[in-house]
């Protein structure tokens, strides 16, 4: 393992870091907006919202009356107390995201300064910070970029732990990354990324002779850390498996993210097994929506038309993404450390796992990057020269804010989205009491603005194969009302059947609501 090197502490890495500090604090009140987006691509954050009210209520980590298992509990501990001190006020939860994303690419500085320099790395950072993806995920109420921060954090933990090596050390480095996992649970594959970087180190150094000098050498150098990072995250699984919903589940998508993964129905781990070919079929169209998405720099890809198919990153795309992992892959030969261990195997995971989102990719591409700048300038330089290929590298790490620099971009598009549900809750409220149990097509996002429970219909009509489902979850869940909107596309698709079975009691271009009949 190495430690920080000498220059990591010169004056010149502090200027650096100043920098991106203070141009990424002067520019964040310019990047964030007040309003909470409601999209496809934020459901989670209304789960979150939801289980946060429960906490501030007294119910527990919660989702509608039910233990909330599905993902840890710290982002909606986080919004719970900023729910206790400010209310619903969401420029202050984007402000502390952001704020989380300052310290992510700060985190990012330190970690890329040891690897490519001081000026690379804080153009690394910068291209971060000032790429439009990213600052689209510091204005959601989600765990991603405070996840990211984390993950960096725990990697900076290592780097310390390393200057001294013992067992303390190793200690405080395994609670950091069972502590983190209460915010994202990816970040536990920093424990075997770790372990094999320790392994490697080993093996090519003065490695142990027996199987003996091995076992010892996995007591002291791998045990410590890795049995403190799981105790750390025991009590979470301990109340996953003694406090969960009741399957299948009728209000999400998952049961668990193990049963998404090995179960046909990700909502019942009694439904079958997934065949093992099934789950490796992913890999070909996931692997080039991920390299897509590599290559873009998490720009999401265009949509086609409909008599085109789905869309996706072009080939150029695609070719750049399967180059950054190739440098990414060199750089990992070549150091053997944890960082870039992790990245491949997270990026093995991701060619695997049962669902995917572009935001999923990001603590990829941010390992990435500087990993990449640091593959090309070893393969430039050894065959021109350190200066040709620093220059290069700064001129490509220079170009990357203004190729991916939109200010507030998508902004509109996301103030018509709360302003939408803004009148949406409002017209509800006028004709369905707080006291009436109130069901949506995917209640998520109206209940965080309606500040009460709203079940979803969605997940029963799914696993009936047909609308008919919604009617078990009325019947099952007591519900007084159902809220549709024409211009929710999942809720227009359902309307015609329950307008057959239940009495509308308002319409308005934004509201269609029903109660059963009598």
């Amino acid at each position: 393992m190495r430690g920080l090197p000498s220059h990591a502490c010169d004056g010149r890495a502090r200027l650096w870091l100043a920098l991106v500090v203070v141009v990424a604090l002067a520019t964040l009140p310019f990047l964030v907006h007040g309003w909470f987006e409601a999209s496809d691509e934020t459901n989670d954050a209304s789960i979150y919202v939801a289980s946060a009210r429960a906490i501030l209520a007294g119910e527990g980590y919660s989702y509608l009356g039910e233990p909330f298992t599905v993902r840890p509990p710290g982002m909606s501990w986080f919004l719970a107390a900023v729910f206790a001190l400010r209310g619903a006020d969401w420029l202050a939860v984007n402000v502390l995201v952001a704020l989380s994303g300052v310290a992510c690419v700060t985190l990012l500085y330190w970690h890329a300064q040891r690897r490519i320099g001081a000026w690379l790395a804080a153009l690394v950072a910068l291209a971060v910070w000032f790429s439009t993806p990213f600052q689209t995920l510091c204005n959601q109420a989600m765990s991603d970029v405070p996840g990211a921060a984390l993950l960096l954090a725990c990697l900076a933990v290592e780097r310390w732990a390393a200057r001294q090596p013992s067992w303390r050390r190793d200690v405080v480095l395994g609670l950091a990354i069972g502590a983190a996992t209460y915010v994202r649970s990816v970040v536990i594959l920093l424990v075997p990324a770790i372990a094999a970087a320790r392994v490697l180190a080993a093996w090519s150094g003065a490695r142990p002779r027996d199987a003996r000098a091995w076992a010892r050498f996995a007591l002291v150098s791998l045990a410590p850390f890795a049995l403190a990072a799981f105790a750390t995250k025991l009590p979470w699984d301990v109340r996953c498996a003694l406090h969960h919903p009741e399957p299948p589940v009728d209000q999400n998508y998952l049961f668990s993210y193990s049963t998404a993964m090995w179960h046909v129905d990700g909502g019942d781990p009694a439904s079958p097994r997934r065949e093992l070919s099934s789950i490796a079929a992913r890999v070909p169209e996931r692997a080039e929506t991920v390299l897509g998405l590599l290559g873009a720099r998490l720009a999401p890809a265009p949509r086609a038309a409909p008599t085109e198919g789905p869309g996706g990153h072009g080939a150029a795309h695609v070719a750049l993404g399967a180059a950054l992992v190739v440098l990414v892959a060199i750089t990992a030969w070549r150091r053997r450390e944890s960082a870039e261990l992790f990245a491949l195997g997270f990026l093995l995971v991701l060619l695997l796992y049962f669902g995917f989102r572009d935001r999923l990719a990001l603590p990829l591409w941010l390992l990435a990057l500087p990993a990449a700048v640091e593959a090309f300038l070893h393969l430039v330089s050894a065959r021109t020269s350190p200066r040709l290929a620093r220059g290069a590298a700064t001129l490509a790490l220079v170009a990357l804010p203004f190729l991916d620099f939109r200010p507030r971009a998508g902004w509109d598009r996301v103030e018509a989205q709360h302003r939408f549900y803004e009148r949406y809750a409002a017209e509800v409220v006028a004709v369905v009491p707080p006291e009436r149990r109130l069901a949506s097509q995917i209640g998520w996002h109206l209940s965080v603005f309606l500040d009460r429970p709203v079940w979803s219909l969605f997940f029963a009509a799914r696993r009936a194969g047909g609308p008919q489902g919604a009617l078990e979850t009325l019947r099952r869940r007591q519900i007084d009302a159902v809220a549709l909107s024409p211009r929710v596309p999942a809720d227009r698709s359902i309307a015609p059947f329950l307008l057959q079975h239940m009495t509308p009691i308002l319409r308005t271009d934004d509201t269609l609501v029903l109660a059963p009949r009598p």
